[in-house]
């Protein structure tokens, strides 16, 4: 177990190397770096800036500046950020445990919901439930997170029933720890149920598929002719094998709900990893990209490992041992991988992208290319359209269904020319903003020496740091 944890975790490396490679050289092709934002400010003299590049080695080529970024990673040192002026390794201790603890309560909140309404279904099979069940789950499918977390903020601002954004309360830092927890789950609530809901449904669509699987098998057929009762039968063997893939996913579903907070850290205004990263995007914070997209590659390898080990304690046909010639195979093939891809970036960045002629050439060819591979999905797929096709005609739910979506998609299309106004103009009278989480007179404010309360409203937190 120990020696095939370690093998796994020496895999890690070579792998962020190769993550932290690309993510480097494609920042790189952007224009301009992240001292950009520095020469701007009229009180960073000229000197200081030369300075500073010749530090971060912006005056050498790509290669020389990556190689010193990865010796000062070794280290823990990720560097600086422009854009919120601290160390990025201070950002990433602020910002990390919030995302964290959002992605777990969201994985947590699918998985209580969904694995026993998919079993429920999957033991009540064409029942009134099952049925009921479907629809809500296809429904909760079509529907974006972007929209549900639009309507869960328009309720939150409209009833004040939950904050509006934030981690906590301003007053948090005052009230004892056990108000503390509860002043941060409600801050939690909302985007945590945006986040869940949106996996609850094809989670629970694949249990009830695994489920039926499992109950259909001959081994249950055996417990049940030994006299095992139902609810042992369904609850201790059935259940145990139908759940092994969510154990494999687990990995992938984390690191899922990783990058899926970033739309939801921005609507709700979360202070977590998702939002730094998509300002340092903005920004061309290349240091804190770096620092993001590696955290982030080394919470999907750790989620992989630790569905992995969880895979081998819930199955006992499956043993870490089995692995340990894959794992040396693995290793010969990741290392010929990194040398692949360091060759290849290197190629790359002999050609002129500086040239408009390159990008104008580059993008021609994109869109040639992208027209030849949409003719030939369009060939692969015709003979599988030619199957399904007439029986989904013949069909009623099926054809009003296919109808509603061809439907969509032409509204969708025509959407500009439908629209009565221009997405660039702006109404100067009816404007909307969400009601501040305080209002009214001073003299609602309560202080204490050891406590500050507000009475009846409730101050919301601002994240200290915010970009300049």
């Amino acid at each position: 177990m120990i020696a095939y944890i370690l093998r796994r975790l020496l895999i890690t490396l070579p792998i962020l190397a190769v993550i932290s490679f690309l993510v480097f050289f494609l920042m790189d092709l952007a224009p301009g770096d992240f001292l950009d934002t520095a020469r701007a400010q009229r009180d960073i003299s000229p000197e200081v800036i030369a300075k500073l590049e010749k530090d971060y080695g912006l005056d050498q080529p790509w290669t020389t500046q990556y190689v010193l970024w990865l010796k000062n990673a070794l280290t823990l040192d990720f560097g600086y950020s422009w854009t919120y002026k601290l160390e990025v390794t201070e950002l990433l201790k602020q910002r990390v445990p919030a995302t964290l603890g959002l992605a777990i309560a969201s994985l947590l909140l699918s998985w209580m919901v969904a694995l026993p309404l998919g079993v429920l279904a999957a033991m009540y099979k064409n029942s009134i439930f099952d049925r009921i069940s479907a629809f809500l789950a296809y429904a909760a499918i079509s529907l974006p997170e972007f929209f549900l977390a639009l309507i869960a903020l328009y309720f939150a601002a409209s009833t004040g029933l939950f904050p509006v954004g934030s981690l906590s309360s301003i007053t948090s830092d005052f009230d004892p720890a056990g108000q503390r927890v509860v002043d941060y789950l409600w801050h939690l609530a909302l985007p945590t149920l945006v986040l869940g809901l949106g996996s609850v449904a094809g989670t629970m669509r694949i249990m009830r598929a695994t489920f039926l699987d499992n109950i259909r098998a001959e081994y249950v057929t055996t417990a049940r002719a030994k006299g095992l009762s139902e609810f042992s039968v369904m609850f201790k063997h059935a259940l145990r094998n139908a759940i092994n893939p969510f154990i494999t996913s687990l990995g992938f579903a984390f690191s899922g709900l990783l990058s899926g907070s970033l739309m939801i850290e921005n609507i709700f205004n979360y202070p977590g990893l998702g939002q730094l990263t998509y300002q340092a995007f903005l920004r061309q914070d290349h240091y804190l990209v770096l620092a993001a997209v590696v955290l982030g590659a080394t919470m999907l390898i750790l989620g992989n490992l630790l569905a992995d080990l969880l895979l081998a304690a819930s199955d006992p046909r499956i043993r870490l041992e089995q692995a340990s010639n894959q794992s040396r195979k693995s290793v010969l093939h990741i290392i010929t991988s990194v040398f692949a891809i360091a060759l290849l970036c290197y190629l790359l960045s002999l050609l002129p992208w500086t040239s408009k002629v390159f990008w104008q050439n580059l993008k021609t060819g994109g869109l040639i290319f992208l027209v030849i591979s949409a003719l030939f999905v369009l060939w692969t797929s015709l003979p599988v359209l030619r199957r399904i096709l007439p029986k989904l005609l013949r069909n009623p739910i099926g054809f009003s269904s296919l109808l509603l979506l061809v439907l969509l998609y032409i509204l969708a299309l025509l959407a500009p020319f439908l629209s009565p106004y221009s997405v660039s103009n702006q109404s100067l009278e009816h404007t909307y903003h969400p009601p501040l989480p305080y209002s009214g007179k001073m003299e609602n404010f309560r202080f204490n020496a050891t406590s500050m309360q507000t009475k009846p409203w409730r101050v919301t937190k601002v994240f200290p740091v915010k970009p300049l």
